[in-house]
């Protein structure tokens, strides 16, 4: 994993390991601001008049679902396209495009994910579960002061306004709760509350405003002073009140105008709790519930009309508010009766906001909140971590105070304050995204004040950001032609995909020797002149750190975010001030990244037999072993989100895509990094082990017969997948527990032929055909285990792996194989006694060894191809 991030990582693929840079079934791996002193905690420099780089007021930068460019097929994309779902927008007067509120659109989720075959529900389900409680470990810092800070407006004009009708609503509600608490002859009239909370600042104001919310009021009241609930559903109801008294005081001009009637400072938006409680989305694939949810519309709208609090008075039907979805809503409520469940609904919340990440494709941030009684903790989700309020207790005016300034200022704030994409927008009268993909070249360029961008458009979306931190990894489909009402999106042919990202970084750009952007560049300008590898590897089109602007007029700032150091409850205590600014230090810097690429390649599980997957990752190592040795770049996430191919004139092509997880073997320290990175169960042992051992070539060899045994138990797709398809295989330990653990299962199954064959005998026949002599997928990947592990002339490199030993005639094992007489492998006998560990003594003799791994692969290849063109060409009779 990307060094000082995640306890155990970030990663791609949706369920499995976990994490941007690491990902494992079953397992558990897996910010702007407008006052200088709200960002000075999190070491955030957002400014909006200088161009800086500057952090999120939530340094953006944990670790996600996904890293991966994903490139996908013209035909996916018919499966894939969606349209808006008219219904799925939180507004209940027709904004049909309202900020905050994503298009409820299909997605293809992880093409080729095959990771929850043999697994049940339940399995799933306490997957979910260990996933969210590591979560909360690795990532959860309580205690972050001025929380709500980070949601206020950037603009001065509507920071003041948002202070300033905080202010009068808090007077206000205090009034009548105040009224409520005394006996009715001394109560005031609505009236001449509003008067005396509004006098300060509306002195000019004849008319005032009474409000018919006196249900939830008494609600109000119940809540924070008699406390008057006895199970989460009436508190549920009680904190759903105190947010609409909030948003009928926020919809009222006069509690929010703050200047003359020439200078109107208006919310933006209307923050309310949806209709629904305690409810499974309509977007969601598993039996979840939803507490509260919270979701924005127009400002013009009418607050007893988004959430009614009696269901008859509906006056008409809406889906987004009669049955929300994740897609629709802003932020989670979890409630709790007691607060001594604090920790378990953080957890709950955790493994629900991840949702939120994944139906909405331009979120960067997300809020949530846990209410235990009357104690809310405040959270703002990022993707380096999860930053936490201290308790706010609603029994207290002050705490009242809090909640309620925290709503207005979601109310007045800019888009980007809610977490949403400023360079991601949805147009909804053409049905697509409108994607902004820098230009900024890799020469400090991105200090110019003058930013350049190509747009790109799409309306399919190939990997969704579905982890709760990390690179927040997301792919589009996207075309360069813009769309118009008479020439749509649909019918046009998708020529790039655009991935969005924010991967560890440094802040200095030419210090960052991880960027897979400057990666891609090399790439481009090392093999440009070659043409056996066109087509097999990613073209840049444009790419480059992202940078947007606070609010209009406002200076372009760096996207990025720097992690915030774990709380003395979670970390120890800090002996100094020292130990302090060190451990600060530490913390992640995640750097909003983005970049367009061609051409479109198809996922693996759209090939068609065993023989053209054969051909496919062929033709994806010889560019491995190009990059490596000509562009000095080191792959290290060999994988099925990362292996593709393109069909021209009736055969296939592989290609390599995405170098998120690359070093750059040209900078000697990377290639000794202990970092834990890739796609889980295809990481190579020492990588798992997080080994000393230098990375090299033969990881991703290692890789490559780690994916040749997964698709030879499960097949490509439905056409060749087992007719068990549900059962339990040996193969499913390479994706349960720790990564030591699932680093000893894969010792234990390269230990020896005999052991291996424990995965190999359930292959299932679509996917190993009788070749040359044998079964095609069976004798490849054994003779690559055989040319990794034991056949080597170094003694101290060949052998089994374990100190018992396993007598196995290797020389009978490939007899039959009449290709093998092509290959020069010596039959060694490796059962004499066990050896010294290959994975430490094989290192020196890297480059040898994978270039015989090439030679096999390449063997195969070609008397496929040799063999498939006799088929469609069979000689005459």
């Amino acid at each position: 994993m990307e060094a000082n991030n995640m306890l155990l990582g970030i990663c791609v693929v949706d369920g499995v390991l976990g994490g941007d840079d690491y990902n494992v079934i079953g397992g558990s791996m897996y910010y702007e601001k407008t006052m200088s002193a709200m960002f000075r905690e999190r070491e955030i420099l957002h400014t909006t008049v200088e161009t800086v780089p500057v952090e999120r007021t939530v340094p953006i930068a944990p670790a996600d679902a996904a890293h991966d460019i994903l490139l996908i097929m013209e035909d996916i994309a018919a499966t894939t396209q969606t349209h808006t779902d008219t219904s799925g927008t939180t507004v209940a007067s027709g904004s049909s495009n309202f900020p905050g509120m994503s298009p409820a659109k299909k997605t293809s989720g992880r093409v080729g994910d095959i990771s929850g075959r043999g697994v049940t529900s339940e399995q799933m389900k306490s997957s979910r579960v260990e996933e969210a409680e590591s979560d909360y470990k690795a990532y959860f810092r309580k205690g972050v002061a001025n929380i709500i800070g980070m949601a206020a407006p950037c603009s001065g004009r509507y920071q003041a306004a948002a202070a300033q009708a905080a202010v009068a609503i808090a007077m206000d509600l205090e009034a009548h709760i105040t009224a409520i608490s005394a006996p009715s002859s001394c109560s005031p009239s609505s009236s001449d509350i509003i008067s005396v909370s509004q006098s300060a600042m509306l002195q000019s104001m004849a008319e005032k405003t009474v409000l018919a919310d006196n249900n939830d009021l008494a609600n109000v009241h119940s809540l924070c002073i008699d406390k008057s609930f006895t199970n989460e559903a009436i508190l549920c109801k009680l904190f759903a009140s105190f947010i609409r008294c909030v948003a009928r005081r926020v919809a009222v001009p006069s509690m929010t105008i703050t200047a003359g009637p020439e200078d109107h400072v208006l919310p933006r938006r209307l923050i309310f709790p949806v209709m629904q409680m305690d409810f499974k989305c309509r977007d969601a694939n598993v039996h979840e519930r939803i507490d509260i949810g919270i979701a924005c519309a127009s400002p013009d709208s009418i607050v007893d009309d988004l959430c009614p609090t009696n269901i008859l008075d509906a006056g008409y039907q809406n889906a987004s508010r009669d049955k929300p979805g994740y897609v629709d809503l802003l932020m989670i409520v979890e409630a709790k009766y007691s607060s001594t469940h604090m920790k378990i609904a953080h957890t709950q919340l955790f493994r629900y906001t991840r949702m939120l990440y994944q139906s909405q494709h331009n979120r960067q941030l997300a809020w949530g909140m846990v209410l235990c009684g009357t104690c809310v903790q405040v959270c703002l989700f990022t993707p380096t971590d999860v930053l936490a309020s201290n308790s706010i207790d609603m029994a207290t005016s002050s705490g009242r105070g809090q909640l309620i300034r925290l709503f207005v200022n979601l109310s007045f704030c800019e888009d980007h304050r809610l977490g949403y994409d400023p360079t991601i927008i949805y147009i909804p009268e053409l049905q697509c995204w409108k994607i902004q993909v820098p230009e900024n070249d890799d020469d400090g360029s991105e200090t110019d004040m003058h930013f350049q961008f190509k747009t790109y458009y799409s309306n399919s979306m190939v990997v969704s950001a579905s982890r709760l931190c990390g690179r927040h990894t997301r792919c589009f489909l996207a075309v360069s032609e813009t769309p118009t009402i008479d020439n749509p999106i649909e019918g046009m042919a998708h020529n790039v995909i655009v991935k969005d990202a924010w991967p560890e970084s440094n802040v200095n750009s030419n210090e960052d020797t991880r960027d897979e952007i400057r990666f891609l560049r090399r790439i481009n300008h090392k093999l440009a002149g070659n043409s056996k590898m066109a087509g097999k590897y990613p073209i840049i089109e444009a790419g480059g750190r992202v940078y947007f602007q606070h609010s209009e007029g406002s200076k372009w700032t760096l996207d990025m975010a720097r992690g915030h150091p774990p709380s003395p409850q979670q970390g120890g205590t800090l002996d100094s001030i020292e130990a302090s600014s060190q451990q600060v230090a530490k913390c992640p810097v995640r750097v909003h990244k983005r970049v367009a690429v061609s051409p479109v390649g198809r996922p693996l599980n759209k090939l068609k037999s065993a023989y053209e997957l054969v051909i496919v990752i062929a033709d994806a190592m010889h560019c491995h072993s190009e990059i490596t040795t000509k562009c000095k770049i080191l792959h290290r996430d060999i994988s099925w989100n990362n292996v593709l191919f393109r069909r021209e004139a009736g055969s296939v092509q592989g290609m390599l895509i995405d170098f998120d997880c690359a070093l750059d073997l040209a900078i000697l320290d990377t290639c000794s990094r202990t970092e834990r990175t890739g796609t889980g169960p295809f990481m190579s042992v020492v990588n798992l082990e997080s080994s000393t051992v230098p990375r090299s070539a033969l990881d991703d060899w290692e890789s490559v017969i780690y994916l040749l045994c997964w698709y030879g138990v499960f097949g490509l797709n439905g056409a060749t997948e087992p007719e068990n398809d549900g059962s339990y295989r040996r193969i499913h330990k390479w994706i349960e527990g720790d990564p030591m653990a699932i680093a000893r299962e894969k010792r234990g199954h390269l230990h020896s032929y005999d052991n291996f064959r424990q995965i190999t005998n359930e292959f299932c026949p679509k996917m190993n055909p009788e070749f040359d002599g044998s079964y095609l997928l069976t004798d490849l990947a054994h003779l690559l285990r055989y040319v990794l592990i034991d056949d080597h002339e170094d003694i101290d490199s060949r052998g089994e792996i374990l100190p018992d030993g396993y007598k196995t005639n290797l020389a009978a094992t490939f007899a039959k194989m009449k290709l093998k007489s092509a290959i020069k492998i010596d039959n060694v006998d490796t059962s004499s006694k066990p050896r010294p560990d290959p994975f430490t003594s094989r290192a020196r003799r890297a480059d040898e060894i994978a270039s015989t791994l090439m030679v096999v692969l390449d063997k195969y290849s070609e008397k496929i191809k040799e063999s498939l063109c006799l088929l469609a060409n069979p000689p005459a009779s």
